[in-house]
């Protein structure tokens, strides 16, 4: 379950593999966070790849709730 800015629901989370998209993800982080550029430079100075999360929203009849 996520909320945020007064929604929630329960969403599926898959890692980005492709690279194009992940290069246009990464253009679009860089536009809204500056830092984010330095900080993706540093983790592939230490052969690190920032996974890029794709969070999709699971139909109601499918969501779980936590016991």
């Amino acid at each position: 379950m996520l909320a945020c800015s007064g929604r929630s629901g329960s969403y599926i989370a898959a890692e980005v593999e492709r690279e194009a998209e992940r290069e246009c993800l990464f253009a679009l982080m860089d536009r809204v966070y500056g830092g984010y550029a330095d900080y993706r430079e540093r983790a592939a100075e230490t052969g690190r790849r920032i996974p890029i999360m794709r969070l999709t929203l699971m139909a109601p009849s499918t969501a779980r709730t936590a016991p």
